[in-house]
């Protein structure tokens, strides 16, 4: 019985054995291609290194893409009030680009959590995040060449609301995007290989939508460790 309890569990997130998916190989995971895990997804696990760089080069031109859009949308001297959904809008279209490739992660906390739940290899966590941060940051200098003379902004709490709150708004939207790609994306539960969804990009451009509009105007709403890296030293504004 206490077997077969932790069989099941084990059984929601990674791991399992290879099968075929749509005439390609695949892991148990989700339906997704085979060149995932050859980035470090698990199939058991461990993945093959036959995808070579694709993953990390995946990552970092999603990355850059969403990270330069947050910059030219905050920075830009346009009417606000449809920035959350902008941004939400690019996740969800660069996600969808870079799923089959990479896992479409773009984000380093969502690789973090992914490691934390065994999806995802750790050494693997560490690359992506070079490829995400690096990105990050070239992305924010691209940005701030483009706006920053005329845009000036600081990755600060949005007054009147003071670090403590931005803090706490910041862990508790990076926290539901991570729980919405764990559930929607890794979950085999919710996205079984023999039924894979293909709502999980919409879904993690709806919570960045709904955690914009909710933090906005308390931390900037960043959300993503690239972004804040990538603005701060150029005292540029992240998020929606």
């Amino acid at each position: 019985m206490a077997a077969s309890s932790s069989s099941a569990s084990s059984a929601l997130f990674g791991g399992g054995s290879s099968t075929n998916y749509g005439g390609t190989a695949a892991s148990d995971r989700l339906g997704i291609r085979s060149s995932m895990f050859a980035s470090g997804y698990r199939s058991g696990y461990g993945g093959s290194s036959g995808d070579g760089a694709a993953p990390y080069i995946a990552e970092f031109l999603g990355t850059f893409i969403v990270v330069f859009a947050v910059g030219c949308i905050v920075l830009s001297p346009g009417n606000p009030v449809w920035s959350p959904v902008a941004i939400g809008c690019v996740l969800m279209a660069m996600i969808y680009a870079t799923a089959n490739v990479s896992g479409g992660n773009l984000n380093p906390a969502v690789t973090f959590s992914l490691g934390l739940i065994g999806h995802l290899r750790w050494v693997v966590v560490v690359r992506y995040w070079l490829a995400q941060f690096g990105a990050g940051i070239l992305a924010a200098l691209c940005a701030h060449a483009l706006f920053s003379p005329d845009r000036p902004r600081s990755v600060t709490p949005i007054p009147p609301f003071t670090w403590e709150y931005a803090v706490t708004a910041e862990v508790i939207f990076t926290f539901l995007l991570c729980f919405v790609f764990n559930n929607c994306f890794a979950s085999k539960r919710n996205n079984p290989r023999e039924d894979a969804n293909q709502f999980y990009a919409v879904a993690m451009g709806f919570a960045t939508v709904a955690g914009g509009y909710a933090a906005n105007r308390i931390s900037g709403a960043a959300f993503n460790p690239a972004i804040a890296i990538g603005f701060f030293p150029h005292g540029g504004r992240g998020g929606g």
